[in-house]
């Protein structure tokens, strides 16, 4: 190589038919190869603008701000940050968020439609990615998807502009938080204890829409409790029975337990509108079952009269249970309602739509005034007879 132009210093420039380069004490500062690529070995400072339109390979480091094909990637020495589409990563497109680090900005923001998205995978199929895009009318969602196994990716959860959450589905405001399961095997929530595959799930039926919770542990998964579409909640049981709001199921011991530590306290109230009765702990050892009895809700009180004849009505009897061939006594429902109707639920015969018996039931306490006035009509009569009988004793004497 022979010395083109030599300085009166320590610099020179070298340059023959198929290389070149730049000399300082003897030491090249920058080469220029036969394809016309610049190698710069130690540090070079750029205090102007440099254009690129090949590629470039940096071995060293970069002092000072960086922009590719301007705001491509911009590299923010001062702030310390990286901006992809945008040359101000600092404080976020509006303004408003501080210390930002890597802001990607898509070539439609700013307007409906901008979306910018970070891609992370392995290989073609087997990748995930998260997604922000400006929609129409001013809105912006955050979207989080995955691809496995398949080119083309499924969007798996999305936050939108009014902070609501949907995994596999989009959120359309109706909550807070909405999740679709992927099938119907999959629950929609589990919650584990302590990291050993015990705890709960819930998952929203696809069959009769209900909610049902269920108990997992090593051994696998039970339905607990289930609350279907039409408000009946079934506990340890997914059938109901009769038309009753609440069913619970147990083979071996009670369904229900209640404790009330005081004494006077409900345990069950009873309403319509206001209370019509209640189960109560009456005592230490004791509960009472009431049914209103206030004064206040009466009118047209009156002393009961003919209660010995109708007492006279009632067949007491004594039978055998269908089911299980057990004695029973006490009354046939239809035949004590020709006599205290207000004792007696149902009516007599009585089927439902599908041709099924609609047994009817007896309240035995509803026959108690029947029978106390019964007795009191009876024991004036008997006073009445002592009282003659002591006369025609007295008489005789």
């Amino acid at each position: 190589m022979s010395t083109v132009i030599k300085g009166s210093g320590s610099g020179q420039i070298n340059l023959n038919d198929t290389t070149g380069s730049i000399q300082l004490n003897g030491s090249d500062v920058l080469t220029i190869d036969s394809s016309g690529n610049l190698t710069a070995p130690n540090n070079l400072t750029v205090t102007g603008t440099v254009t690129q339109t090949g590629g470039a390979t940096f071995n060293g480091g970069i002092s000072g701000n960086v922009a590719f094909d301007t705001d491509t990637l911009y590299v923010d020495a001062t702030n310390n940050n990286v901006g992809i589409g945008t040359t101000a990563p600092s404080t976020g497109f509006g303004g408003t968020i501080s210390n930002v680090k890597l802001a990607l900005k898509g070539s439609g923001a700013g307007g409906n439609n901008g979306t910018a998205t970070l891609l992370m995978g392995g290989d073609n199929n087997h990748y995930s990615y998260l997604s922000s895009e400006h929609t129409g009318g001013g809105s912006t969602y955050l979207a989080f998807g995955t691809a496995n196994g398949a080119a083309n990716p499924a969007e798996r959860m999305r936050i939108d502009s009014s902070g609501n959450v949907g995994i596999n589905k989009t959120p359309n405001n109706r909550a807070q938080l909405e999740v679709r399961a992927g099938n119907s095997t999959i629950h929609q929530l589990f919650l584990e204890q302590n990291n050993t595959e015990h705890g709960w799930q819930l998952y929203a039926d696809q069959a009769d829409g209900g909610l049902g919770f269920f108990r997992r542990n090593n051994s696998g998964q039970t339905e607990r409790m289930r609350i279907k579409d039409d408000g009946i909640v079934l506990v340890n049981t997914t059938s109901p029975v009769g038309s009753g709001k609440f069913v619970a199921a147990n083979n071996s011991n009670f369904c229900a337990t209640m404790n009330s530590v005081g004494n006077g306290a409900d345990y069950i109230q009873f309403w319509n509108g206001s209370q019509v009765g209640s189960i109560t702990r009456s005592g230490g050892t004791n509960v009472a079952y009431n049914t209103s009895s206030d004064y206040r809700l009466k009118d047209n009180v009156s002393p009961m009269s003919g209660s010995i004849d109708r007492l006279k009505q009632l067949k007491p009897s004594t039978w055998s249970w269908k089911i299980d061939g057990s004695h029973g006594e006490g009354f046939l429902a239809h035949e004590a309602q020709a006599v205290v109707p207000e004792a007696i639920h149902g009516t007599k015969d009585a089927v439902d739509d599908e041709g099924n018996p609609v047994y009817q039931g007896i309240d035995q306490s509803k026959l108690v005034p029947l029978l106390t006035a019964a007795l009191q009509e009876a024991i004036t009569k008997i006073e009445d007879l002592e009282t003659r009988i002591q006369a025609l004793e007295s008489a005789n004497v």
